[in-house]
């Protein structure tokens, strides 16, 4: 499968991650502003290619509760170092990842409570709804349930598929995938709402990944 990461959308990451407010609409504002480059020629430190509305880009929006693992997955996905993942997202941040004719845009967006809301800021042109899951924390389930069920009934996600990540699977007493998919109630869920689909990962910044193929077969079969 030929693939790689967009070194421009590399770029645009990195500004973004760095240059982001937790704490104000300063994320969404940067969000719009990235729309309204399209047909522009100028750089300006943003680039044009981030722009969900091409034809072949898809734009894949990650959310999931802090330290669920939603950094050092995308690290994996993009073929980054994930080593070198060692802050938690404080804003949010775009990586571009080709596969074949696609473009997948990932969206990640902070987890940390004072994150969540706005959330719903960045849902629009979503093509597929990446839920990541600490499943060794069964302690957070609850919160994790109310943060995704919050989110996925915004009108703009209706339909729009749901890929469960249940993360952290190499963990002591971690929860299967099956477990984590019924305490966040998707067993449950009208396919007609949203399809749901669930894939068990681990992705430590140490030792090999699981899932990580799986993950992106499914993404690109969904996109396409």
């Amino acid at each position: 499968m030929s693939s790689g990461v967009n070194s421009s959308c590399i770029k645009t990451a990195l500004l973004i991650g760095a240059g982001v407010a937790t704490t104000t609409g300063i994320g969404y504002m940067l969000y719009r502003y990235l729309g309204s480059k399209q047909g522009a020629d100028t750089d300006e430190g943003f680039v044009d290619e981030t722009k969900t509305e091409s034809q072949n880009e898809r734009k894949v929006l990650v959310l999931g509760l802090d330290n669920s693992g939603k950094s050092t997955l995308l690290a994996n996905i993009s073929k980054n170092d994930p080593t070198s993942v060692t802050q938690p997202t404080q804003g949010f941040k775009v990586i571009c990842y080709q596969t074949g004719k696609i473009k997948l845009s990932f969206w990640e967006i902070g987890g940390a409570k004072s994150m969540r809301q706005y959330w719903n800021n960045f849902v629009q042109d979503t093509s597929v709804f990446v839920f990541v899951v600490d499943s060794s924390d069964a302690s957070r389930f609850s919160e994790a349930f109310s943060a995704l069920h919050e989110i996925s009934g915004d009108d703009r996600l209706k339909k729009v598929p749901i890929v469960l990540v249940a993360n952290k699977q190499d963990v002591s007493g971690a929860k299967t995938a099956q477990e984590v998919m019924h305490a966040l109630g998707l067993d449950n869920l009208s396919r007609l709402e949203h399809p749901v689909h669930v894939l068990p990962t681990s992705v430590a910044t140490k030792g090999s990944p699981s899932g990580i193929d799986e993950l992106e077969k499914l993404l690109k079969r969904l996109c396409s």
